[in-house]
């Protein structure tokens, strides 16, 4: 019993590091084999939805899917039962069904079938043994496969476990690469861990160039200001906000350079660029209290201040932000009530002919400067100057 148990312990600790579900599946059923010198072996898992027993994995059939009712034939007995049985001659017993030896042309001699149970005592499957190539099954062999199945319980609650992470982890992924702002995760000792597609997308950057690489390396120079963000934050662990802050990118010199600019034989380099951004720094901390590190949220904002600061040309700032603030219908019109004003400079044909044009000309620029900005300042839109008039409305939007 002790090269056995040397054995069993051997096989064991080879399922249990392993956590691809249908890996150990694969191991039990080639190490169950061996360990009884039976000719097929077939562990059988409970399928709670269907109440089926099922098989991924069953040795020397060509099968990958097996599938039966969780109370019927020796497999289901037992799994009902949670009782061993062991049948050395299978035709002599009424519970046996000889319907899948028909099927597949095999012929069932003796069958030793073992219930697998979990920690708290719940029936989760079967290992079924089929004809011992020496003789019959004896009680060492099902002492043999019970202690062997204890184990693989256990080693198929880890694989489940993994396999829930594994899903849940896959699911999450998803979600972050859906996400249009730039997310990036930073270990507790400062090192860039990942990046989502869109913060590839923003910083311009390659995988290589960000991942494994540390805060202070690639938030450098006049980024440095991010460093001092996380810094605080994995010190206070409290989150840090930055609206409308400015990060300076390198991106990639072009293949193809131009060669009327550059001297013969010098390489181009890396053209900069800045983009105008909204950043979150929070602190991301286990489910024990212990701190992980942070999680950096970058939002591009650049096309949005651009198109601000073009449209506070012709408007109050305030009402800018007020119109690409609101929402996506204003874009196709909407009825209010508003005011309109027309201003113009009484006599100004009599004045254009005593100032002629250039004094006509300055007398306009300070004019249309002051009420532009009396305009801006109430809160109304330039439409638009006519001549020496001026069309403004109030109200809008």
């Amino acid at each position: 019993m002790g090269r056995d148990a040397s054995f069993i312990w051997e096989v064991v600790a080879d399922i249990i590091s392993e956590i691809d579900l249908r890996k150990i599946l694969e191991k039990v059923m080639a190490e169950a084999t061996r360990m009884l010198d039976s000719d097929r072996s077939t562990l059988f898992l409970n399928d709670e939805k269907t109440n089926e027993l099922f098989s991924i994995i069953a040795t020397g059939l060509g099968v990958q899917e097996i599938r039966i009712p969780n109370h019927e034939g020796i497999a289901g007995t037992v799994f009902t039962s949670k009782e061993t049985v062991n049948i050395p001659y299978a035709y002599a017993d009424l519970r046996f069904n000889p319907g899948f030896d028909r099927k597949t042309g095999y012929f069932t001699k003796s069958v030793l079938c073992v219930p697998v149970t979990n920690k708290s005592g719940k029936t989760i499957g079967v290992i079924q043994m089929l004809n011992k190539r020496r003789g019959h099954f004896t009680e060492e062999d099902e002492v043999r496969l019970k202690r062997f199945t204890t184990q693989i319980s256990i080693a198929l609650k880890n694989a489940k476990r993994f396999n829930d992470l594994q899903n849940m982890k896959n699911c999450s992924e998803t979600v972050l690469q859906s996400l249009s702002n730039g997310v990036i995760t930073v270990n507790e000792d400062g090192r860039i861990v990942a990046c989502n597609n869109a913060g590839l997308r923003i910083l311009k950057v390659a995988p290589d160039k960000i991942l494994d690489k540390k805060v202070a390396e690639f938030f450098s120079g006049s980024n440095a200001w991010v460093i001092e963000k996380v810094r605080r934050v994995l010190e206070t662990q409290e989150k840090a906000e930055i609206m409308g802050a400015e990060i300076e990118i390198r991106a990639d010199a072009p293949e193809k350079a131009d060669t009327t600019t550059e001297k013969p034989g010098s390489k181009p380099g890396p053209k900069i660029e800045k983009i105008s951004v909204n950043m979150g720094v929070l602190p991301l901390i286990s489910a024990w209290k212990k701190q992980m590190g942070v999680v950096l949220t970058i939002e591009d904002i650049s096309d949005i201040k651009r198109m601000k600061s073009t449209m506070s040309r012709y408007m109050d700032p305030g009402v800018a932000e007020q119109l690409l603030a609101g929402d996506k219908d204003i874009l196709w019109g909407r009825s209010s009530v508003v005011t309109v004003l027309f201003s113009d400079i009484r006599s100004f044909s009599t004045l254009t002919e005593e100032l002629g044009a250039q004094g006509t000309l300055s007398l306009l620029n300070e004019y249309f400067t002051i009420m532009v900005d009396c305009i801006q300042h109430e809160g109304g839109m330039l439409d638009k100057f006519i001549g020496d008039a001026i069309m403004a409305g109030f109200g809008i939007p």
